[in-house]
């Protein structure tokens, strides 16, 4: 995962990615059935751990541009967090539980802390985009932290 577009981090703003740590899959090819990702991730991590590592690279000025997503940052990656996914059973009743409870939320770079709140000309048309969306597609509203403990 890469954002092209930069969210603010704190004081400052950065583009972020994420990128897997564990060894690559090679049998895995692109296929035409429209859930194969999912399919593969839910083999994958029923057999061996996922980590990934979470990069920020930072603004720090004109060659750094918030509102060109087209140009390339010169400034280095920082590496800021690791996201470790432990072996589970996805196919398990409560993983599939769990999977249609997920295919119910929206994916909205807005669902944000103010401190990581998106910035940028880009990312305000992507708002509006995200809200029709979610309505059109009747999307629960942003979970509260309290529905996680049903899916133990």
């Amino acid at each position: 995962y890469y954002s092209a577009v930069p969210i603010a981090f704190g004081p400052y703003a950065a583009k972020l990615a994420l990128v897997p740590l564990h060894p690559r899959d090679a049998s895995q090819r692109a296929r035409k059935e429209p859930n194969y990702l999912r399919d593969h991730l839910f083999e994958r991590v029923s057999r061996a751990p996922l980590r990934y590592e979470l990069r920020a690279q930072f603004f720090e000025d004109a060659s750094t541009p918030i509102e060109d997503p087209t140009r390339k940052w010169p400034t280095p990656y920082v590496v800021v967090a690791h996201l470790d996914i432990p072996v589970q059973a996805p196919r398990s009743a409560g993983g599939l539980e769990l999977d249609r409870f997920v295919e119910t939320l929206s994916f909205d770079t807005w669902h944000a802390l103010e401190a990581h709140r998106p910035i940028g000309a880009m990312q305000r048309a992507r708002k509006h985009a995200y809200f029709a969306s979610t309505q059109l597609r009747g999307a629960r509203t942003e979970p509260d932290g309290s529905e996680w403990s049903s899916f133990d």
